[in-house]
């Protein structure tokens, strides 16, 4: 049976066949393991923004900062979220960072 283009998209994402799959050139996802991997990506893409929010939320605007500046073990160097050290700050941020109860 063929998938329409107005049917869901086979892969899972939850998207028309024709806004996924269709017109990224791919067919349906034909191994299980094609089918997790997608479904995975789709779960985690906003993971990292969310993760952000939260801790705004829940320690105020200035936490990523005060992690920052403990990362870079008060090297005075600002935050940039373009840094190539994103990529090892950030596992850091969400995994290890505790604020200092003596400054919240």
């Amino acid at each position: 049976m063929k998938t329409g283009r107005n049917d869901p998209c086979p892969c899972g994402s939850g998207k028309k066949y024709k806004h996924c799959c269709l017109s990224a050139g791919a067919g349906p996802a034909t191994a299980p393991a094609d089918l997790t991997w997608r479904r995975l990506r789709t779960l985690l893409d906003g993971f990292p923004a969310e993760m952000l929010r939260f801790t705004v939320e829940a320690y105020g605007p200035l936490a990523v900062h005060e992690a920052w500046n403990e990362f870079m073990c008060d090297e005075d160097l600002e935050f940039d979220p373009d840094t190539p050290l994103m990529q090892l700050f950030m596992p850091w941020f969400f995994n290890c960072w505790a604020p200092n109860p003596l400054t919240t």
